[in-house]
């Protein structure tokens, strides 16, 4: 029903190709998995439970909603992708993996405003549960988000040389340019905002968080 309601939509607006129906129900895919984990998260928060960090990391890739914005990004390039390449394997792969980039450093960088909110359902508190020491929940989480980012790197690889002779290759370097740029844009919107209450206006010297 939604999809359909989807659809009309868009095609009282121009015609409805094979393409931009393909965007559309990528866009509405992600946004179904945004509800659906933004739920869970809330059924856990409301019964005073806690996930496992497995179950956090999964969960996240689909409620922090940046899987939603890169389903947005042919659009926002004026692109058009043939479907088969956003449903590649290594793309998805792609998608998921700088979700939880962009999510592990906003759980590290937000760490003090989350506890001065006595949120504790995020990656640092749940590894220190699981260990009992804070420099190893730290590390540990440090480490998850550079072997996400070493994925991503192979992903991007494979994706290239799968499609290094397709006439869409530029087209999609569009969309795996900015799986990555959005990584290291939320890092620079959230230390120059200050909305996690940490204020730089780089990385040069590294991220001190007080707690």
């Amino acid at each position: 029903m939604t999809l359909t309601f989807l659809k009309l939509i868009i095609s009282s607006s121009g015609t409805l190709t094979d393409v931009l129906l393909a965007q559309s129900e990528a866009f509405l895919e992600e946004l179904i998995d945004f509800v659906q984990t933004t739920q869970t998260e809330q059924e856990f928060q409301t019964f005073n439970q806690l996930p496992t960090v497995e179950q956090y990391i999964q969960r996240r890739i689909g409620s922090g909603a940046v899987k939603v914005c890169f389903a947005l990004t042919e659009f926002c390039h004026g692109i058009s992708l043939s479907p088969s390449i956003i449903a590649d394997k290594d793309m998805r792969i792609l998608w998921d993996h700088a979700s939880i980039v962009t999510c592990v450093t906003n759980d590290l960088v937000s760490i003090r405003k989350e506890l001065d909110q006595g949120q504790v359902d995020t990656i640092v508190p749940l590894l220190y549960v699981r260990h009992g020491d804070l420099d190893r929940a730290v590390k540990e989480a440090v480490n998850i988000m550079v072997d996400s980012i070493k994925t991503m790197d192979e992903a991007t690889e494979v994706l290239y040389e799968r499609y290094k002779d397709s006439p869409e290759f530029e087209n999609m370097k569009k969309v795996v340019d900015a799986c990555k740029l959005s990584c290291t844009g939320n890092l620079a919107w959230s230390l120059r905002s200050g909305r996690f209450k940490v204020f730089l206006p780089n990385t040069a010297n590294g991220i001190d968080v007080e707690l």
